[in-house]
C-alpha cells in the first residue's frame, strides 16, 4: 500500500515538472547573450529534439533549445524568436509547435521519411519510414525483397524497456511556453527549413521582447 502511494506521488510530481529543465545559467549553453531584461542560452540541435534518452528527427524544421533567465517579469510570444540564415534580411519566423506535431503525426503531408534514433544505453536502433522500393522493370525480383537481419544477441530477460514517447506529443511537451515568465524557463523552438544545411555558413537567433533585442550567433 505504501509503495502504491509513493509511486502515485512520484508520478504526480513528475507530471508537474517542466518538460525541459533550464541549466543553472545561460553561460552553460553553447551560445548565450545578456540583455537588460534577460539572459538567453541557446543549444542549436539542427533537425533533432529529445527527451528521456530518446531522440527524434524532424526533416522540415530546425530546432533550438532556448533558455530564458528574466531579471523581472517578461512576456514571451510566438513572434519573440526568429532565425537569420546566411545574413539574409528575410528572417525565418518561429513555427507553431502544433504545426510541427502535425507534420510528425501525419508524415504523408510532406511525403518525407521519418527517422527515429534510440539514444538509450545499448539501444542502437534506427527506424526509417521510407516507402517500399519500386521495381526497375516489370517483374524485377529486387522489388519488395527484404534483406535478412543480422543475428542479434539474446535480450536480457531482466531488462526493463522504456515506453516509446509519442514524437508529436513530445514536440508539443518540450516546446518553449509563451506568456508572462518571472523565473527561468527552457524549451524548444522550431523553424521551418528543409534546405541544405551544408550551405548555411552563418546562422543566428534573433530574440525580441520587452527589454530584449539580441542577435545570438549559432554558426
Amino acid at each position: 500500500m505504501e509503495f502504491g502511494k509513493t509511486l502515485a506521488l512520484s508520478l504526480a510530481f513528475c507530471a508537474l515538472l517542466p518538460a525541459v529543465e533550464p541549466h543553472k545559467s545561460a553561460g552553460e549553453y553553447p551560445a548565450h547573450a545578456e540583455s537588460a531584461a534577460a539572459d538567453i542560452g541557446v543549444d542549436f540541435q539542427v533537425h533533432s529534439y529529445s527527451a528521456d534518452g530518446q531522440m527524434y528527427f524532424t526533416k522540415d524544421y530546425l530546432v533550438c533549445e532556448v533558455a530564458v533567465y528574466p531579471r523581472a517579469q517578461l512576456e514571451l510570444t510566438g513572434s519573440s524568436f526568429a532565425l537569420r540564415i546566411n545574413r539574409s534580411k528575410n528572417l525565418v519566423q518561429e513555427a507553431s509547435p502544433e504545426f510541427v506535431a502535425a507534420s510528425l503525426k501525419y508524415p504523408d503531408w510532406t511525403q518525407h521519411p521519418q527517422l527515429e534514433l534510440g539514444a538509450g544505453v545499448g539501444d542502437a536502433g534506427v527506424t526509417v519510414g521510407a516507402p517500399a522500393p519500386a521495381g526497375r522493370f516489370p517483374g524485377d525480383p529486387a522489388a519488395g525483397i527484404s534483406l535478412p537481419r543480422r543475428p542479434e544477441a539474446p535480450e536480457d530477460p531482466h531488462k526493463i524497456e522504456k515506453p516509446r514517447i509519442d514524437a508529436a506529443k513530445l514536440a508539443l511537451d518540450t516546446a518553449l511556453k509563451t506568456g508572462l515568465i518571472a523565473t527561468p524557463v527552457a524549451g524548444n523552438i522550431y523553424f521551418e527549413y528543409s534546405g541544405n544545411m551544408k550551405k548555411v555558413k552563418n546562422l543566428s537567433l534573433i530574440v525580441r521582447a520587452a527589454g530584449v533585442d539580441l542577435e545570438i550567433p549559432l554558426r
